[in-house]
C-alpha cells in the first residue's frame, strides 16, 4: 500500500511538471506570433460574413464553424487579438497532457509510464504547434480523448449522465471537426461486436441507443450546414491517395520530429508496448487500438485534400498520436521491467527521465518555441521535421535573402526589429520567415491596404477596434509603427517567388511620404530607417 502511495505521488509530481512545461511551451511569445496561413480561415470569414452564414456554411477553406463563432463574438466584444485568436488552443494543448497522465496513471498504475507519457506529449513539436494555431485539432483531440475514456466507463457503469456527457463530447468535437466523428463510430461500433459476441444483448440494445443519442447529438449541430452546404465538405474527398510513404512520415512527426534512425527504433518499442499493453488489458488494450487506428484507416480511404502528406493526415488523426506516445512511453518502460525481470519503481524513473531528457533535448519543440519568434507557426519549420523529407525545404533551398540581411545579421540579436512588407498569409509562398533565420531580429507583418492597396481585405484585417493584433502594423499609422520599436521597415518586390508585388512602386512612394527616404535600396528590397527621421503625415 505504502509503495502504491510513493508510486502515485512521483506519478502526480511528474506530471504536474510536464504540465508547466507544456504550459510554458504553448504561451512563450504568443503574443509574438503572426496569424499565417489556416488562421486566417477563420479570421477571412468573420470579416465577410455573419452570425447565421458562418452557422450554415463549411466554406470552401473550410473554417471551423464554432471556433469561428467565438472568434466573431470575440472580436465584437473585446477584440481579438494573437492571446484570444489561440486561448482556447491553449488550454485543451495544456490540458490533454494532464488528462493523458491521469489516463495512462488509471490503466498502468505505473508512475514512470505515466510520468514519461506526460512529457512525451508536453514536448511533441506537432502538439505544441497545433495548440499554439487557431485551428480546432488542439481541442478536438482533448475532446476525443476524453470521449473515448468515458466511453470505457461507461462500457462498465451505464448511466444516463455518463451518456450524456459521451453525447455532448463527440457532438462538439464534430462540431469543430467532422472527421473526428469518425471516432464515436469506432468506439460505440467495438462496445456493440463486444456486447454481441458475448451474448449480452441487453447491453448491446443500450449501446446501440448510445450510438444512435451520440448521431443525434452530432446531426443536431451539422444539420444545417449539411443541408446548405455539403458540397464543400464533400468536395475535399478522394482527392489524395495516402500511402506507405506517408504514413511514415507521420509516425515520425508524431513520435517527436526525430531522425528516421530514431524513428524506426522508436516504432519497434511502441509496437512492443502496445503488445505487452494488449497481452495484460485485451479488453483494454483491444479496445484502444480500434478505437483510433480505425479512424486512421477510414481516413485513407476517404482520401481527403493534401492527406497524402504526413503532416496533413496526421493533424486529421491526432488521437493516434496520444496512443502512439503512450505505447512507447509503455513499450520503454516494459523493456527495463522484462530485463530486470521485475518492477523496479527507482530504474523505471530512471530510465523515463534519460528518455524524456533525450527526446526535449534532440527534438526540435524547445528550440523552435524560443527562437522562431513571429514566424513560430509558418509551414516551413513544421511540414516535416526532418529537412530531408520537407518539401518546402527542398522548394526554398536555394532562395536566398536579400542584401540587406546581412546588415541585420550583422547588429546584436534583438536591437534592431524589422517590419516586413507586404504581408503574404499563405506560407508555402511567403519565404519571409526563411529569411528570418539569418538576423534572428525580432518581425512584424506590415499591413499595406489602407495605405496603397485596393479591393476587399485578403490576408490583412481592416484597422478597427475588433481587431488588436500585435504581430500585424497597419504601415498607414506612423504612430503604430513607431509603438513597435522597429528599426527598419522592409519593402519587398518579389516575396512570392515569380510574382513582383504589383503595388510596389505605389506603396514606396506612400511609405516615403510617411517615413522619409529609404536608406537603401536594390532590386528585391527597400528599406526604411525608422529613426532617420520623425514620421511625417501622408499629404
Amino acid at each position: 500500500m505504502e509503495g502504491s502511495r510513493v508510486s502515485g505521488r512521483v506519478a502526480l509530481a511528474g506530471a504536474a511538471i510536464a504540465t508547466s512545461l507544456a504550459a510554458w511551451l504553448r504561451l512563450y511569445h504568443l503574443d509574438r506570433q503572426v496569424p499565417v496561413d489556416d488562421e486566417w480561415h477563420a479570421l477571412h470569414k468573420l470579416m465577410s460574413a455573419g452570425y447565421g452564414e458562418i452557422f450554415s456554411s463549411f466554406g470552401v477553406a473550410d473554417h471551423s464553424i464554432p471556433l469561428t463563432l467565438f472568434y466573431k463574438l470575440l472580436a465584437q466584444t473585446i477584440g481579438i487579438e494573437e492571446i484570444g485568436l489561440h486561448i482556447l488552443q491553449v488550454i485543451s494543448g495544456v490540458a490533454l497532457v494532464a488528462v493523458a497522465a491521469l489516463i495512462a496513471w488509471r490503466a498502468t498504475a505505473n508512475a514512470a509510464v505515466t510520468v514519461l507519457h506526460a512529457f512525451l506529449l508536453a514536448g511533441a513539436p506537432f502538439l505544441v504547434l497545433y495548440s499554439r494555431f487557431a485551428r480546432p485539432y488542439a481541442i478536438t483531440t482533448l475532446l476525443v480523448v476524453v470521449a473515448l475514456a468515458l466511453v470505457w466507463r461507461w462500457r462498465e457503469r451505464r448511466s444516463r449522465p455518463l451518456g450524456a456527457a459521451i453525447c455532448a463530447l463527440f457532438a462538439l468535437s464534430a462540431w469543430l471537426h467532422p472527421l473526428t466523428a469518425l471516432y464515436a463510430m469506432a468506439a460505440l461500433a467495438f462496445l456493440l461486436a463486444e456486447d454481441v459476441g458475448e451474448r449480452r444483448f441487453q447491453a448491446a440494445r443500450g449501446t446501440f441507443v448510445l450510438g444512435v443519442a451520440v448521431g443525434l447529438s452530432i446531426l443536431a449541430l451539422l444539420a444545417v450546414p449539411f443541408v446548405n452546404d455539403f458540397g464543400n465538405l464533400s468536395g475535399k474527398a478522394g482527392r489524395h491517395v495516402p500511402n506507405g510513404y506517408t504514413l511514415f512520415r507521420v509516425a515520425s512527426i508524431f513520435l517527436g520530429g526525430l531522425p528516421d534512425a530514431a524513428t524506426v527504433p522508436m516504432l519497434f518499442i511502441a509496437s512492443f508496448g502496445a503488445w505487452r499493453f494488449w497481452r495484460g488489458q485485451r479488453a483494454l488494450g483491444g479496445y484502444l487500438a480500434f478505437a483510433v487506428l480505425a479512424p486512421v484507416l477510414a481516413v485513407m480511404l476517404l482520401g481527403a485534400q493534401w492527406t497524402h502528406q504526413g503532416h496533413t493526415f496526421g493533424r486529421y488523426v491526432f488521437p493516434a498520436q496520444v496512443l502512439l506516445l503512450f505505447w512507447f512511453a509503455h513499450g520503454c518502460v516494459m523493456i527495463v521491467a522484462t530485463l530486470a525481470r521485475r518492477s523496479v519503481m527507482p530504474l523505471e524513473m530512471a530510465v523515463a527521465a534519460a528518455v524524456a531528457g533525450a527526446y526535449l533535448a534532440y527534438g526540435p519543440a524547445i528550440r523552435q518555441v524560443r527562437h522562431l519568434d513571429a514566424w513560430y507557426a509558418h509551414f516551413y519549420f513544421h511540414a516535416d521535421y526532418v529537412p530531408a523529407h520537407n518539401v518546402l525545404v527542398a522548394y526554398w533551398k536555394n532562395s536566398t535573402p536579400p542584401t540587406f540581411y546581412r546588415v541585420l545579421a550583422e547588429l546584436p540579436r534583438g536591437t534592431a526589429p524589422v517590419i516586413e512588407a507586404p504581408f503574404v498569409f499563405a506560407a508555402p509562398v511567403n519565404r519571409i520567415a526563411k529569411y528570418a533565420q539569418h538576423h534572428r531580429q525580432r518581425e512584424f507583418a506590415g499591413l499595406l491596404h489602407d495605405l496603397c492597396l485596393s479591393g476587399p481585405y485578403y490576408g490583412e484585417v481592416p484597422k478597427d477596434p475588433r481587431f488588436r493584433f500585435h504581430s500585424l502594423v497597419f504601415l498607414d499609422d506612423p504612430a503604430a509603427v513607431r509603438a513597435t520599436g522597429a528599426r527598419y521597415l522592409l519593402v519587398h518586390r518579389d516575396i512570392i517567388p515569380g510574382e513582383s508585388f504589383a503595388a510596389y512602386d505605389a506603396c514606396v512612394a506612400k511609405l516615403k511620404g510617411l517615413y522619409g527616404e529609404p536608406v537603401d535600396v536594390d532590386d528585391r528590397v527597400t528599406a526604411f530607417d525608422l529613426r532617420a527621421a520623425a514620421p511625417r503625415k501622408l499629404q
